[in-house]
């Protein structure tokens, strides 16, 4: 059977998960682990992506982006081949480096997203590599544990844990002091991976934003409501966006985005209602969003 097709979208977020030619440990020596690094630089400039995290194991890496108008593949490409490249040269081999095409996972809740990151950050420290995620030099996590300046986008996910960004440094070591449960690191794997559901099994973790502790159980699951996010977050160009519209934050620039998503929902069937519920607005502010192009 052949694949299936990927979902890409601009702005969509990806856990990405590439292994090494029959587990052949092709990052063990720093050197390649360095040039991996610098891979993934040159590829974020070229192709204007956002690079959430990344750990560069010996046999394989994990990857959190964010795209733009570059899909996916063409990214993956950039990266693969050009370290692939390297890699047989320096070795004077012949052959393919990893092994098949890597695995993407598509990230659609803030929640799993800092989860991904804190599963990425932890994987040298489950592997027994180093004592502690802040002893692995081969990650993203110094630049949210430290605030270094760089490639990786910190901006976003310390935001979710804060609106204050040297707290949320705080919450983010907290969290990474606290190695993700088995059931929970298992479901990183799957890209229908339920807010609900991880709402309930890190409601102990004091690290994580207020809105998903116990204290705030979630509701009842709406498969309309999930589904209006789903188109919500296909018109937004961030997260960012989503969140604002999300909150009912009322911007001229956010404005567009609106528009698309309602005629959109209309399409689908939705009512006015509905789809002015769902960013709390009123039937009749949804009406004149898409009828007054002055607003």
């Amino acid at each position: 059977m052949g694949r299936g097709p990927r979902i890409e979208f601009f702005g969509a977020c990806y856990h990405v998960v590439q292994r090494g030619n029959n587990q052949e440990k092709i990052f063990q020596r720093d050197k390649e682990k360095k040039y991996f690094i610098d891979t993934l630089k040159i590829a974020a400039d070229k192709y204007d992506f956002n690079t959430f995290g990344y750990v560069v194991m010996n046999n394989h890496y994990h990857l959190l982006l964010q795209i733009k108008k570059s899909p996916l593949r063409t990214i993956m490409h950039q990266i693969n081949t050009r370290f692939a490249l390297h890699y047989n040269n320096a070795n004077n081999r012949k052959g393919h480096v990893f092994q098949g095409r890597y695995k993407a996972y598509l990230v659609l809740d803030e929640l799993y997203l800092i989860t991904v990151l804190r599963y990425i950050h932890q994987n040298p420290v489950r592997a027994n590599l180093v004592a502690e995620a802040s002893e692995y030099p081969w990650s993203s996590d110094r630049f949210y544990r430290y605030g270094e300046t760089g490639f990786v986008d910190t901006g976003l996910i310390l935001g979710l844990l804060s609106h204050n960004r040297q707290e949320g440094v705080l919450k983010y070591r907290q969290l990474m002091g606290e190695l993700l449960d088995d059931k929970i690191r298992k479901r990183v794997y799957s890209s229908d991976f339920s807010l609900e559901q991880l709402q309930k099994e890190t409601a102990a973790c004091s690290a994580y934003p207020e809105e998903t502790t116990a204290d705030t159980p979630p509701e009842k699951e709406d498969p309309r409501a999930k589904e209006l996010d789903r188109i919500l977050l296909r018109c937004c160009s961030s997260l960012d966006e989503y969140k604002m519209i999300k909150r009912g934050v009322r911007s001229r620039h956010l404005n567009a985005i609106k528009r698309d998503y309602i005629l959109q929902a209309r399409r689908k069937g939705y009512t006015f209602e509905e789809v002015g519920a769902n960013i709390s607005l009123s039937r009749q502010a949804v009406y004149k969003l898409i009828t007054d192009n002055t607003v």
